[in-house]
């Protein structure tokens, strides 16, 4: 879920990105990373309490050690090329009209 939730964030999708960080702490509610990715997206005042979540959170339980964060490309792969190239039409059909 977590890089589920950066490659929503690099579509500019926060809502569906903060879905899927939430969705991580439900399953691990010490996974640090998560946490503070969804600190980023948040609120001022929910950035402040999420990052205080952050310093308690021992990442207890985390499967695997995370890989330092990978370029755009290597989350884009996450998705095929038809869900893209909707997701990129979407947005710049948005930004069209602003």
């Amino acid at each position: 879920y977590l890089e589920i939730g950066q490659a929503y964030v690099a579509m500019g999708q926060y809502q569906e990105a903060a879905d899927a960080y939430l969705q991580a702490i439900k399953i691990n509610p010490n996974f640090r990373e998560v946490i503070e990715e969804l600190a980023e997206i948040s609120t001022e005042e929910n950035k402040k309490q999420w990052l205080r979540m952050a310093k308690m959170a021992n990442n207890s339980n985390i499967l695997w050690e995370r890989r330092p964060k990978g370029s755009l490309l290597d989350i884009l792969d996450l998705f095929d090329t038809e869900t893209l190239k909707k997701a990129i039409d979407k947005r710049n059909a948005i930004r069209s009209i602003q």
